[in-house]
């Protein structure tokens, strides 16, 4: 299969671009100097919404552990409705850790259907099983890899595309290429600040900006 940058499926790639893109325009108008603190409240409805569906979305694209294809999002007043089908009951509630997990969420309300089938959990499971490794240490590594990848992308001041992040036991490896030196310090602060990573290991290259 195809893949890109980021090392997700190109579907992925193209769903987190247009998520991205959503993110994006919202923070620019909440941002613009004219945005009056009237606008400001205003921006709390439906504006609000669609910006917190697109934050939500991309992290839930990120996660290789789900099928983000399968999840529908909706956000009403920061209270957000999963409908959908996922694979397995693990799926389900991570599903909901991450979602909890995204700043102005008000509540969850998850309607996913567990179809039974195998997924992408069950496959790992017994992947790692053969490996030595956990399940539980898996789903948190993932985890906080793609909360990471989706802080950096939703950051102006950082290059989301030209940075990897892996994680192994909740230790965070950075590497790829950024404009200064600035950025790197950047970067490494928002993964140490991510809720359970332990250690970051900064392997940014600064290299001259082309942006």
């Amino acid at each position: 299969m195809i893949t890109n940058i980021l090392k997700l499926p190109v579907r992925k790639a193209i769903k987190i671009t247009s998520m991205v893109v959503v993110f994006t325009t919202a923070v620019v108008v909440s941002t613009a100097p004219a945005f009056s603190q009237q606008s400001q409240q205003s921006f709390k409805g439906a504006a609000h919404d669609a910006w917190l569906t697109g934050k939500i979305e991309t992290v839930l694209t990120l996660n290789t552990m789900l099928n983000s294809f399968t999840i529908d999002t909706d956000v009403d007043q920061s209270n957000v409705l999963l409908t959908g089908t996922v694979s397995s009951d693990v799926e389900k509630s991570l599903a909901t850790e991450l979602v909890r997990g995204v700043e102005g969420v008000e509540d969850i309300d998850n309607q996913l259907e567990v179809t039974g089938k195998p997924g992408v959990i069950d496959q790992t499971q017994h992947e790692l099983s053969e490996a030595g490794d956990t399940l539980s240490n898996w789903v948190s590594n993932a985890t906080i890899t793609a909360t990471i990848k989706s802080k950096l992308l939703a950051n102006s001041d950082t290059s989301g595309l030209s940075i990897d992040v892996d994680t192994n036991h909740q230790v965070v490896t950075l590497s790829g290429d950024v404009s200064s030196p600035e950025e790197s310090e950047l970067a490494e602060t928002i993964a140490a600040n991510t809720s359970n990573v332990m250690e970051v290991t900064n392997n940014l290259m600064i290299v001259a900006s082309d942006r």
